[in-house]
């Protein structure tokens, strides 16, 4: 063997063609997937961004809320754990392995800030193209009533409670969405389409979808997010950081806002 061979790269492995049996298979558990997770939640963010909100008129609580959550994660991730069960690949193949309290606390906040220096940067972007094209506000920021608790933390007389509730039902909420986008979704794609790029933007497309609710200002920087936790997912191959980031964004956000 010559020496310029040995330095030469082996060649890509090619990822097994699919049999049509098994691409069958695969297709009809993403519609599952799309079923279980994006359908509902498609329709009420629609609606809210019509103007004709599905949400009740009061404020829920944080501890219904806490109780949707949770009802929410259990309609999601049981079936999906029997479908991982019954594909025979093992949890691990979906990013289900024991957490690394430091190493998906450390990706967790590097995804917070590369999503935070996005959200300045399309802000400003997009603030300036609504003021030159004369873009309506509420296609910017969306329809939700201004004062709308939609943390539940406004409870009187026990905001720790509501807070703990809050933080209860969000991490529930994440546990649902990054089982059904990023575990589930993203990988029957990337099989299908044997492109972890496109797997990656189009489970972020599904994912911005239905918060579209928050006007173009949110869907930019749900996107990125979106992307951001699909290339944490497909890189380290672990689910855990992915809703720990995912929990920790959407806390930001509640205090950013002025739920607390």
């Amino acid at each position: 063997m010559h020496e310029s061979d040995a330095l030469t790269p082996p060649p890509p492995i090619d990822p097994p063609r699919l049999t049509e049996q098994e691409r069958g298979r695969l297709k009809l558990e993403v519609w599952v997937v799309l079923a279980l997770a994006w359908a509902y939640p498609l329709v009420t963010a629609a609606g809210e961004f019509a103007g004709a909100p599905l949400y009740p008129p009061a404020e829920p609580g944080a501890g219904a809320q806490a109780v949707i959550y949770l009802l929410m994660m259990l309609q999601v991730c049981v079936p999906l754990l029997y479908l991982m069960h019954r594909s025979g690949e093992g949890l691990a193949a979906f990013g289900i392995r024991p957490p690394r309290p430091v190493a998906d606390t450390a990706q967790s906040v590097l995804v917070i800030v590369v999503a935070g220096i996005a959200y300045f940067v399309l802000s400003a972007g997009l603030y300036t193209a609504a003021i030159a094209l004369d873009i309506p506000d509420w296609i910017l920021v969306g329809r939700l009533p201004e004062g709308y608790d939609w943390t539940g933390t406004n409870d009187a007389g026990t905001p720790l409670l509501a807070w703990l509730l809050f933080l209860i039902g969000l991490t529930a909420n994440s546990v649902a969405e990054e089982f059904a986008m990023r575990a589930f979704l993203l990988q029957r794609l990337e099989r299908l389409l044997a492109s972890p790029t496109k797997a990656i933007l189009i489970s972020s497309a599904v994912f911005t979808s239905y918060h579209i609710y928050q006007g173009v200002y949110g869907v930019a920087h749900v996107f990125v997010i979106g992307v951001l936790l699909g290339i944490l997912f497909v890189t380290t191959r672990r689910l855990s950081a992915c809703i720990l980031a995912h929990t920790l964004i959407n806390v930001l956000t509640a205090v950013l806002s002025g739920g607390a």
